[in-house]
C-alpha cells in the first residue's frame, strides 16, 4: 500500500509541475539573451533525455543527465555524443535518476523522485560506467534538491511533504562518510499548492531555499540559518511563474532559473533579481563551467507532441573584459564552485562593478602610462 500511495503521489506532483506553453519542434531549445549575454541551441541528445526529466549537471566538458532508458548519461559539449555514467534504470521502473548535483570532491549525488527515502552518489573521476553507493535517509518527506556548504563541503538536501500528508518544508545535512543524514530545519509552505525550488548557500551560513508554486504559480526563496535552522527571511526573493534551478558562476554570483517563468535572473542581493535571457519552453536546469552556462528547457504538459522533451542550451557573458575568479576551491554542476569567506565577503560587496569599473581602471592606467612615456621622453 505504501508503493501504491507513494506511486499515486509521484503522478500527482508530475501532473501538478506541468504547465500550458507553446509547442515545439526537433530544436526546441532556444534563449532570446538580454546583452552582453550570448546564447545558442546545442543539438538534443542520443538517447534523448528521459520524459519529464529536466535534471543536469556539469562535469568536465561533460552535461549529466537521464537518458530515456533510465541510465545516466554524460553529453560530451565537443563531440555532441553522449556515454554511459551508470545504470541507475534498477532504482525504479517508472521514473529516472533526478536532483543531479556535482560535489567538489567529483561525486555525483541524484534522488529517484520520490520512488524511496534513498539518495545515490558515485564518483565521477574514475573511469565510466561506474557504479552507485545508496544512502537510505529514513525519512518521510520526497527528497528533491542538493547542495555543498562553502565552509565545510558538506552536502545538503531540501524535501518537502507530500500532497495530503503535511505542509512543511525539510533542510538535512549529510555526514562526510555518506552514511545519515541528519535534519538541520523545517518550516511551512506558504500553501498546499506548492513544493521544492533549488536550495543554494548565499555565505557559509545563509541558505536560499526555494519554493514553488505549481500550476503557473510564482516561486520564492526564503532565507535559512543553517547554523539554527531559522527562517531569517520568509519571501526574500519572488520569482514571476516559478523557480526551477539555481548555480553560481565563477565569482560566485548566484544564477537561477524560473521554470514555466522561462526567464534566466542573475541574483542582485536583496533586490530585485535581473532578468539575463527568456527560454521558449520552461526554463529548467541550470549549471555553470568552463565559462559558460548549460539550460535544460522542457516542453511543459498539454503542448502536443513533444511534451516532456528536454533540450539544452548554451549561455555565456560575451563582455570583452570578463573579470578572473577571486578564488576558487570546487566545483561541479549545480553549485560547486565556491571561494574562501573572506573572499566571498568582499565579492558580495562588490558583485555589480565588473562590467563598468574594470573598463575605467584599465583606462586611467593607460593615460598614467602615456603620460609617464611622453615626460620621459
Amino acid at each position: 500500500m505504501k508503493k501504491i500511495g507513494i506511486l499515486i503521489n509521484w503522478v500527482l506532483v508530475l501532473v501538478c509541475c506541468a504547465v500550458a506553453g507553446m509547442s515545439a519542434t526537433d530544436s526546441s531549445a532556444a534563449i532570446t539573451p538580454v546583452a552582453p549575454f550570448q546564447a545558442e541551441a546545442l543539438p538534443d541528445p542520443d538517447p534523448p533525455a528521459y520524459s519529464y526529466s529536466s535534471s543536469i549537471a556539469y562535469y568536465n566538458n561533460y552535461l549529466i543527465y537521464a537518458g530515456d532508458d533510465r541510465k545516466i548519461y554524460g553529453y560530451n559539449l565537443d563531440s555532441k555524443d553522449s556515454v554511459v555514467i551508470s545504470d541507475a534504470s534498477s532504482i525504479s521502473s517508472f521514473t529516472a535518476a533526478q536532483g543531479f548535483f556535482v560535489s567538489s570532491d567529483n561525486y555525483l549525488y541524484f534522488h529517484d523522485n520520490a520512488v524511496s527515502e534513498n539518495i545515490y552518489r558515485l564518483q565521477l573521476s574514475g573511469t565510466w560506467p561506474v557504479n552507485y553507493e545508496t544512502l537510505d535517509t529514513a525519512i518521510t518527506s520526497a527528497i528533491f534538491a542538493f547542495t555543498e556548504n562553502p565552509l565545510t563541503n558538506a552536502i545538503w538536501f531540501s524535501s518537502s511533504d507530500f500532497f495530503g500528508s503535511g505542509n512543511n518544508f525539510y533542510l538535512y545535512e549529510i555526514d562526510s562518510t555518506f552514511t545519515t543524514a541528519t535534519q538541520r530545519s523545517t518550516f511551512a509552505k506558504k500553501g498546499d499548492n506548492s513544493g521544492n525550488g533549488p536550495i543554494i548557500f548565499e555565505d557559509e551560513t545563509t541558505l536560499l531555499y526555494g519554493e514553488s508554486v505549481f500550476m503557473g504559480g510564482d516561486g520564492y526563496f526564503h532565507q535559512v540559518d543553517t547554523a539554527t535552522g531559522a527562517v531569517i527571511q520568509a519571501d526574500y526573493l519572488t520569482f514571476a511563474g516559478g523557480l526551477a534551478g539555481a548555480t553560481y558562476d565563477d565569482n560566485d554570483r548566484i544564477y537561477v532559473t524560473s521554470g514555466a517563468g522561462k526567464t534566466i535572473f542573475e541574483l542582485q542581493g536583496s533586490a530585485d533579481p535581473l532578468a539575463i535571457g527568456t527560454t521558449d519552453n520552461d526554463a529548467q536546469g541550470i549549471v555553470y563551467g568552463d565559462d559558460n552556462f548549460y539550460i535544460s528547457e522542457l516542453v511543459p504538459f498539454s503542448s502536443g507532441a513533444d511534451e516532456g522533451k528536454t533540450s539544452f542550451d548554451k549561455f555565456w557573458d560575451a563582455s570583452p573584459t570578463p573579470v578572473p575568479p577571486i578564488s576558487s576551491s570546487g566545483g561541479g554542476g549545480g553549485g560547486g564552485c565556491f571561494i574562501d569567506s573572506a573572499g566571498r565577503d568582499a565579492l558580495k560587496q562588490n558583485c555589480s562593478f565588473p562590467y563598468l569599473l574594470f573598463p575605467m581602471v584599465l583606462l586611467l592606467g593607460m593615460g598614467i602610462f602615456v603620460g609617464l612615456r611622453r615626460e620621459r621622453f
